[in-house]
């Protein structure tokens, strides 16, 4: 019983790893954001009210999709807060702010903490 039970959790295991055709990599693509592991597209986020006006950022095509056949390995996106301005109407003043941008695509195991009782695991902490 025991060993059905595992082939079947390793078929499934394996049909869960298989990624779609825009997340896997392309190695002969000539844009880095196709032969990556984390597949993605470089965007530029445009304000014209805002200085810079242009940031540039990524966009993860799957995110969360595992990439790695060891360990719970999946797609995150990485996070950047940058500081900018904002035009306030026509007058030359400005009011600062900040913009939360995806910098990259990295595949990343979740992050865990250590249990108090020796050397046990506990649950992941959530997404970094």
């Amino acid at each position: 019983c025991f060993m059905v039970f595992s082939a079947v959790i390793s078929a499934l295991a394996v049909q869960a790893q298989r990624p779609t055709a825009d997340c896997q990599a392309q190695p002969q693509s000539q844009f880095i954001g196709d032969r990556s592991s984390c597949t993605f597209t470089r965007l530029v986020d445009r304000d014209p009210r805002r200085i810079p006006s242009e940031i540039p950022t990524v966009s993860c095509r799957c995110p969360d999709s595992l990439c790695s056949l060891l360990g719970d390995f999946r797609c995150r996106e990485v996070t950047e807060t940058f500081p900018v301005k904002y035009k306030r109407g026509r007058q030359p003043r400005y009011r600062s702010g900040t913009v939360k941008v995806t910098i990259a695509c990295v595949c990343a195991i979740n992050r865990s903490i250590r249990s108090p009782y020796e050397n046990i695991r506990v649950g992941d902490t959530g997404p970094s």
